[in-house]
This record gives structure tokens, C-alpha cells and sequence, in this order.
């Protein structure tokens, strides 16, 4: 007597690999270059009595790339 249902092994069990770090494409680093250039271009024509304001706001996007990058791999090792 044969059983009418086949056996099928399930397929064997992979380790998982760590999630690439995936870089925007060649496009969107350029149009960052080109913007980060220009940023700077209009900023050094401004005069000295704004320096502290432009270095407070350089110190809170360094602070929100800073929190936003270390969110994303906090985030990659969890999933």
C-alpha cells in the first residue's frame, strides 16, 4: 500500500546574513555635491556677525545625520 500523499522535505535552513548597507546611486551623490557646493559658496559670502548662527545649524544637521544613521543600523540589527 502506498500513501497517497507525496513526502516533501522542507528546503534546509540558511544563516542569516546582515543586511548591505545600501548607498544612494551616482545620481542622487552627485545632486549632493552639487548642492553641498553651493550651500557653502553662498555661505562664505555671508558676513562674520552670522558665523555662530551657521554653526549652530552645521552642529544640529550634524546631530540629526548623526541620530538618523544610528537609528537605520540600530534598526537593521533588530529585523
Amino acid at each position: 500500500m502506498t500513501d497517497p500523499i507525496p513526502r516533501v522535505d522542507p528546503p534546509p535552513v540558511q544563516a542569516a546574513r546582515p543586511l548591505p548597507l545600501r548607498l544612494p546611486g551616482g545620481k542622487a551623490v552627485g545632486l549632493a555635491v552639487v548642492i553641498a557646493i553651493i550651500v557653502g559658496v553662498q555661505l562664505g559670502a555671508m558676513p562674520y556677525r552670522y558665523r555662530k548662527q551657521i554653526w549652530q545649524l552645521q552642529g544640529a544637521v550634524a546631530g540629526f545625520v548623526a541620530g538618523y544613521l544610528l537609528g537605520r543600523l540600530s534598526r537593521a540589527g533588530r529585523e
